[in-house]
């Protein structure tokens, strides 16, 4: 008798049981594939709701099972989540224990994930609850990008006076240069300046307590560039609050950007 299947890749032993019934017996009884295990990332378990941001996987994601796929429910729509990779649409391959995927506009909220492989992608491991939607900020960089093109392109807003605040409460539409510039702006964002947003439509009134658009990229505690002063502050909600002594009005509209540590 030769129980199980055994791993094509160690010794015959299989997944099961490490210990054979007898002398002839393959040991294990276990599955000639081996399952996928994955959890998101933690840079990737909060993301904006305008789409293009990076999702990450990262675990055990055996080779013989690829591609996969990764899908989520919008809008009571299943969403297949793109590879960024030309040529590959929404096939994932991974790469030293990771698979990366990009998501698609949606509402604010959380949603379960739900990895797809194996022959047809009829197998599948649901990720409950793993991904957190927010409001995203409104950012800096994205205006300077749209700025580069002629007037005559359509990238939308330019600035943040032509820009009304999102509130995420339904999937946003953007045409296909203004998703381009919002996704570059993003990748602009975490790698020179993250989270540069404006307050919240009702200001402070002489309190330290700032409230913000969205609190995407803020470290729990640190410094800002708030309304051009570089203030210490620490999250609380969706808000700073400012922990210097200084008490000073800060205008509704005005600029808070996280500050960047570099070292040399």
């Amino acid at each position: 008798m030769s129980a199980g299947f055994g791993d094509q890749y160690l010794d015959g032993s299989g997944f099961g049981d490490p210990y054979p019934l007898s002398a002839g017996d393959l040991s294990g009884f276990g599955d000639p594939y081996d399952s996928p295990r994955a959890v998101v990332a933690p840079a990737s378990q909060t993301l904006p709701h305008t789409g293009g941001a990076p999702l990450v996987l990262i675990g055990d994601f055996p080779l013989e099972l690829a591609p996969y796929k990764l899908t989520m429910s919008v809008d009571g729509q299943t969403r297949e989540l793109y590879s960024g990779r030309a040529g590959q649409g929404a096939h994932l391959h991974p790469l030293r224990g990771k698979l990366r995927s990009y998501t698609p506009p949606s509402p604010a909220g959380t949603y379960t994930l739900t990895l797809l492989y194996g022959p047809s992608f009829g197998q599948s491991l649901e990720l409950t609850n793993a991904l957190e939607v927010a409001p995203a900020p409104r950012l800096a960089e994205r205006y300077a990008l749209a700025r580069l093109f002629p007037a005559l392109y359509a990238t939308g807003p330019r600035d943040s006076q032509s820009q009304a605040i999102d509130p995420a409460t339904e999937t946003p539409t953007r045409g296909t240069l203004e998703l381009i510039i919002e996704t570059a702006a993003q990748l602009l964002t975490k790698h020179a300046a993250p989270a540069t947003v404006t307050t919240a439509p009702t200001p402070p009134s002489e309190a330290p307590l700032i409230p913000v658009e969205s609190v995407l990229g803020f470290a729990p505690t640190g410094r800002a560039w708030i309304d051009g002063q570089l203030r210490a502050y620490s999250l609380s909600g969706q808000a700073l609050q400012l922990t210097d002594t200084t008490r000073q009005h800060i205008p509704e509209g005005a600029e808070v950007k996280a500050h960047v540590y570099r070292t040399t």
